[in-house]
């Protein structure tokens, strides 16, 4: 019964291995996505968002941006993790979302009003979200990292750079892992930002 059970768990295990992408030979083509975080901090007033510019991240032969790697049980690279949504896009409407959720009423332009009361312009600098294949779980291990210039009656006020790292795992690796690890990194990331937010503005 012993060698029964040792046996079981080990074809257990080989499937696992073969359903968290030992297989995958295709681009895994991912939605990027946003929940903004509950946070104590409270703001107020007009706020607009720049929409960031493309960066300049290595393409697919699609054309769509690569961000990751997709992984098999051994760990051997066998395809990308390509950015199925716009990039500059996520960035803008997380930011929104965040900013809104604390208070403030904020909307993404595509480039600030002259003399708006207060903005925020992006900067995209990474953006990463790997597979990370295990015995029985696959993880999506993600970080973001970007600049936010604050701007107060249209004037620059504080650029700071914030860096976010994301993990997530489950049980059989078909993206949603590397979906919500990017989200919790984007959290981590914009729930620092609302923080600083007061005080770059001095309200």
């Amino acid at each position: 019964m012993r060698v029964y059970r040792s046996y079981a768990g080990t074809i257990v295990a080989s499937l696992l291995l073969t359903l968290s992408g030992g297989c995958a030979l295709v681009d895994m083509k991912l939605p990027l996505s946003y929940e903004p975080a509950s946070q104590a901090v409270r703001g107020q007033g007009p706020v607009e968002i720049a929409r960031p510019p493309d960066p300049d991240f290595r393409k697919n032969s699609e054309g769509l941006p690569i961000i990751g790697n997709v992984r098999n049980g051994y760990g051997v690279h066998t395809a990308d993790v390509v950015a199925r949504d716009s990039i500059p896009d996520w960035f803008a409407s997380a930011c929104a979302a965040q900013f809104s959720k604390v208070g403030y009423q904020a909307k993404v332009v595509q480039q600030l009003s002259p003399g708006c009361q207060r903005g925020i312009e992006l900067e995209i600098q990474h953006v990463t979200t790997d597979m990370d294949p295990g015995m029985l779980t696959v993880g999506g291990v993600s970080q973001v990292e970007f600049v936010i210039t604050f701007t107060k009656g249209g004037e620059r006020v504080e650029q700071l750079r914030f860096e976010g790292t994301g993990d997530d795992r489950g049980m059989l690796g078909g993206g949603g892992e590397l979906e919500n690890g990017l989200r919790k990194a984007m959290q981590v990331c914009l729930t620092q930002a609302t923080q600083y937010a007061a005080a770059a503005w001095k309200e």
